[in-house]
């Protein structure tokens, strides 16, 4: 350590977390000249991934910032190589009357890893995308617990940190720590952690629906702003699908609440008594030209992560309905990917 104990100590009753990793971070930057490249391990700054358009939300995170002296990390630096030098620029600009607290750091995937894949299309970008934020929810549930082992061992001085996740492991809550890394979810412990195993859930849901648009429009060279998402619900659930479309994507999971799919009419209708959360067949979801959109006998159903709705939101997906779209708009209706 390039520090003494108290200076230690001093940083944790200002805030910081008391693992060693957070101690040699805190370190490194006081005693660093300029800044360190390096990574804020339980994400305390203002965390951009890189990829799927986020240029703009990281120039906008920066320039904040720079103002009010926050952090900033930047990661997946790789995926935006015609980027970077307008980065270069605009990082020269913030340190113009720049806050003495603004930290920006950036990373990237080690080469290796990416090396691996010759085609680097949406779909591709978006599950290196997903596999790190998985990885990052999984490096801190090792450490937390890690760290809550030594400390019952009484290797570690128990901590509130420590004594809160005590609490929720014991009342089947999912700790804030892990909620901060993970996506939405109104789930208890046991079944939050078994549902994280099957690795059924997006972070970052509007980041495939992105990618399916971005793999078409390259494909048949259409402008990007011109497109949008066709649904088509089908008539069979996922086991009965043996191969990927050859566009877009079958998307399985999916549940309707103040009504339900019906797959004789293929349409909405009314919901069943006692049936809260009816099971949507597989969608099979492709990019098309605006104009080619089915706009008659629509309904614009909104889809959530969770029953929670408002920042959940994640797309419009327009189903068919033989009734007025206004009865499903007061009835509520809308897909969730969780429930």
């Amino acid at each position: 350590m390039i520090c003494d104990d108290a200076q230690i100590a001093e940083w944790n009753n200002q805030g910081l977390p008391s693992d060693r990793m957070s101690a040699e971070n805190a370190a490194i930057l006081v005693q660093s000249q300029r800044y360190p490249l390096m990574i804020d391990p339980q994400l305390q700054g203002i965390n951009v991934s890189l990829g799927q358009g986020q240029e703009i939300i990281a120039e906008k995170a920066i320039e904040t910032a720079a103002q009010q002296g926050h952090w900033v990390i930047l990661q997946n630096i790789h995926l935006v190589a015609r980027w970077l030098s307008s980065l270069e620029k605009k990082m020269e600009a913030s340190l113009i009357n720049v806050n003495p607290k603004y930290r920006l750091f950036l990373s990237a995937e080690p080469a290796e890893l990416m090396g691996r894949v010759e085609d680097r299309n949406p779909y591709i970008i978006v599950a290196f995308q997903e596999c790190e934020r998985m990885n990052i929810l999984m490096a801190e549930l090792r450490r937390s617990l890690n760290e809550l082992d030594l400390g019952l061992k009484g290797e570690l001085t128990i901590s509130s940190i420590m004594e809160d996740l005590m609490l929720c492991l014991y009342m089947d809550q999912v700790p804030e720590q892990w909620t901060k890394l993970a996506y939405p979810s109104l789930l208890g412990l046991q079944s939050w952690f078994g549902d994280l195993m099957l690795r059924l859930r997006f972070f970052n849901p509007q980041s495939l629906l992105t990618a399916i648009m971005q793999q078409t429009a390259r494909k048949n060279e259409w402008p990007l702003d011109r497109m949008c998402l066709n649904c088509d619900v089908t008539k069979k659930f996922k086991e009965e699908f043996t191969s990927a479309p050859r566009e877009g994507a079958y998307v399985n999971g999916l549940f309707m609440e103040g009504a339900r799919w019906d797959m004789k009419m293929s349409t909405i209708t009314d919901a069943l008594n006692k049936e809260l959360f009816p099971a949507m067949p597989v969608i099979y979801i492709k990019a098309v030209t605006q104009d080619k959109q089915e706009t008659k006998n629509i309904y614009e159903c909104p889809v959530y992560k969770i029953r929670l709705r408002g920042p959940t939101y994640v797309w419009t997906f327009n189903l068919k309905s033989k009734e007025r779209d206004s009865k499903w708009t007061l009835a509520g209706v809308c897909l969730l990917l969780q429930t």
